[in-house]
């Protein structure tokens, strides 16, 4: 996320950060206390998109999602070009050039709120073992998937 943010185009990011943050704090507050798999993610549709995208304008795509996991471990997902163009690649029809949305997004929360429950005594184990949350592994799990496929199989 440094070596994106250092880039020029996001000058002066930290400030700008800092006071987007603030605005929507009691809405981040109580997303803090939320578990993805445990809640109905519909009801938070508007809130999700809306917090991503006040981030976006000021840090892009990808360290949007990361910011709001730091803030909310349990609730918000990482995600990173390569797991984004996996899930764009698997969803969608050929190559997106356009920047990952706010509903990409969601639709990437729905995928993994789908997975931690479809797996959940898997991530449980996992979590437990590693001392890491549950969507912290998820994210590994993509990740080491994105970045070489064929892994699982040889």
């Amino acid at each position: 996320m440094g070596r994106v943010l250092g880039r020029q185009k996001y000058s002066g990011w930290q400030k700008a950060l800092a006071s987007k943050i603030r605005l929507p704090q009691a809405k981040l507050e109580s997303l803090r206390t939320l578990e993805l798999a445990d809640v109905e993610l519909s009801r938070y549709e508007v809130d999700v998109k809306s917090l991503y995208n006040s981030l976006n304008s000021i840090v892009g795509s990808v360290a949007s999602a990361k910011i709001l996991h730091v803030v909310c471990p349990n609730f918000f997902p990482l995600w990173d070009n390569a797991i984004a163009n996996g899930l764009r690649a698997e969803y969608s029809i050929g190559n997106n050039p356009k920047p990952f949305s706010a509903q990409d997004y969601f639709e990437f929360i729905k995928s993994i709120q789908s997975l931690l429950r479809k797996y959940d005594k898997l991530w449980s184990s996992l979590s437990d073992s590693q001392k890491k949350g549950r969507l912290k592994i998820v994210d590994e799990c993509l990740w080491w998937i994105v970045k070489r496929p064929f892994s699982p199989i040889i």
